[in-house]
C-alpha cells in the first residue's frame, strides 16, 4: 500500500472514531478502550497470517517478531504482539472476547503467561470462569486467580519455585549512550528492590523529572549506596522492607496457609523460613488466642502502625460493597464510633475509602458486624447487596471445577523426609 493510500485509510478511520467525540468524556474513554482492544486483536491475527501465508519471505526477517521490531520500530511491544499472534490460536474464546473489546491486552497477556504456570489444558478447561473474571476484574486479580489455579493443578509447585531460582540472571548491555539493565531475580529481592526504588522516586515540588526518570535515579542511588557501604565503613547499607504474611503453623511445618509476599503472591515455605531467619521484614502476627498488643482500647484514637499492618493482612481494599479502592488509600473507621465511647481495638476497625467513610459519618449509612459478616444499610434502612467479589467467585469456581484427583490430601507427604 502506498503512503497516500495508507494516509487516506487512516483519515477515514479518524472520521469514524471522531463520532465518539459526541459522547461524554467518561464514555469516550470506555468506548475508545474497547476500540483499542479490537484493533490489537486484529493486529495479532494479522501478524499470525503474515507468518502463516509466507509474508516474511524476502523481508530478510526469520520471525514475525523480528519483522515487527524492524517495521514498527518496537522492542518489548513487538514481542507481545508476536506472542499474542502465536498463542491466541490456542485460546479461541479468549481471542473472540479480545476481538469484541470485552477484555483488554493486559488480560490477554496475563492469560498467555498463565499457560506457562498452569498448562494449556488447565486454562482451556477453566476458560469460561477466567473470561468472566477478566470482564469483571483487573489483570492483577486475574493473575492471583491463575496462581491459585496453578496450586490446584499442581500441589508440588513449591519444588518448581525452588528450581526456578536457577534461572536467575543479570546482564548489562550498551544502548547508545546509556546502559540497559536486564535481570531475573527471586521474588523477595524483586519486592525489596521495588519498595526501595518507589521510596526513592517520590516526587518533589518543582521536580521536572518523569516517573521513569525518578525511578532510574532512585535505582542509581541504591547501587551507589550499596557500593559505598562496602568501601566506607561509616556508610550505612540501605535495607528496604518486604512484607511477608505467614502463620506460625506454616513455619513449623504443621500445615496452614501458604506464605504470601506482598505484591507477588505465594512463595515457597522454605523461602519464608529464610526470610524470617535473616531479613528486613514487616512482620504481621495475628493471634486471637493470646491477643498481642493489637487492641489498645481508648488509649489511642487513631489506629496504630501495628494495627494498620494487621488490617492489611485481613483486607485488600475498602469494605463498602462493590468498592475496590486499595487499602493504602483508605481511612480506618471505628465500628463503635470513638466519639460515642468506642475503643480502637482491631476487631472494631474497618478500612473505608474517603467517600464511603463520609457515607457512614455524614451520609446516614450504617454498618453492623456479626462474626465476619458485614451488613451495610442505606439511610432508609434497606440493606445494600454485597456482591461476591469477582476474584473470590472465580477462585471458588476454579476449586469446584478442578478434578479432586489433582488435589493431594493435606496429610500426604510431599516426598522423602529431608536429612537433619
Amino acid at each position: 500500500m502506498s503512503s497516500q493510500s495508507q494516509t487516506a485509510l487512516l483519515d477515514r478511520f479518524e472520521q469514524t472514531v471522531g463520532e465518539v467525540g459526541l459522547l461524554e468524556a467518561g464514555e469516550q474513554i470506555t468506548v475508545l478502550d474497547a476500540v483499542i482492544s479490537r484493533l490489537q486483536a486484529r493486529q495479532a491475527d494479522a501478524a499470525r497470517r503474515l507468518e502463516a501465508d509466507g509474508g516474511l519471505d524476502g523481508s530478510g526477517c526469520k520471525t514475525v517478531g523480528s519483522w515487527l521490531r524492524l517495521r514498527l520500530r518496537r522492542d518489548a511491544g513487538a514481542h507481545r504482539i508476536a506472542r499474542r499472534a502465536k498463542m491466541l490460536v490456542e485460546l479461541p474464546n479468549v481471542a473472540a472476547a479480545f476481538g469484541a473489546g470485552q477484555i483488554n491486552d493486559e488480560h490477554v497477556d496475563t492469560l498467555i503467561a498463565g499457560m506457562k504456570w498452569c498448562g494449556r489444558e488447565a486454562i482451556v478447561r477453566h476458560e469460561q470462569t477466567l473470561l468472566q473474571l477478566c470482564r469483571d476484574a483487573s489483570a492483577k486479580e486475574l493473575r492471583q486467580a491463575l496462581e491459585e489455579l496453578a496450586e490446584l493443578e499442581d500441589p508440588d509447585r513449591d519444588e518448581q519455585r525452588v528450581k526456578a531460582h536457577g534461572e536467575r540472571f543479570f546482564t548489562l548491555r550498551r544502548v547508545g549512550d546509556l546502559i540497559h539493565v536486564d535481570a531475573m531475580v527471586e521474588p523477595s529481592i524483586g519486592e525489596a528492590l521495588k519498595t526501595a526504588v518507589e521510596a526513592g522516586a517520590a516526587p518533589v515540588a518543582g521536580d521536572g523529572r518523569s516517573l521513569a526518570q525518578r525511578r532510574a535515579d532512585a535505582f542509581a542511588e541504591l547501587v551507589l549506596r550499596g557500593i559505598g557501604a562496602d568501601t566506607d565503613p561509616g556508610a550505612s547499607r540501605l535495607r528496604p522492607q518486604v512484607s511477608l504474611t505467614v502463620s506460625l503453623e506454616t513455619l513449623a511445618g504443621l500445615g496452614g496457609p501458604k506464605p504470601l509476599l506482598a505484591h507477588y503472591g505465594v512463595v515457597p515455605t522454605d523461602t519464608a523460613r529464610r526470610l524470617c531467619c535473616d531479613g528486613a521484614l514487616a512482620r504481621v502476627v495475628l493471634d486471637t488466642a493470646t491477643g498481642l498488643p493489637l487492641d489498645v482500647g481508648r488509649s489511642h484514637r487513631l489506629a496504630t502502625r501495628r494495627q494498620r499492618k494487621a488490617l492489611k493482612a485481613l483486607f485488600r481494599h475498602c469494605v463498602f460493597p462493590g468498592c475496590t479502592v486499595p487499602l493504602r488509600f483508605c481511612e480506618i473507621h471505628h465500628l463503635d464510633w470513638w466519639s460515642r465511647g468506642g475503643g480502637t481495638d482491631l476487631p472494631l476497625l474497618l478500612p473505608y475509602c474517603w467517600a464511603h467513610h463520609h457515607f457512614l459519618h455524614e451520609g446516614g449509612f450504617t454498618v453492623t458486624k456479626c462474626g465476619d459478616r458485614l451488613t451495610h444499610r442505606r439511610p432508609d434502612g434497606q440493606p445494600l447487596p454485597d456482591p461476591d467479589p469477582p476474584l473470590q467467585h472465580a477462585l471458588q469456581q476454579l476449586s469446584l471445577d478442578t478434578p479432586t484427583s489433582a488435589i493431594r490430601p493435606p496429610d500426604e507427604p510431599r516426598g522423602p523426609p529431608r536429612a537433619a
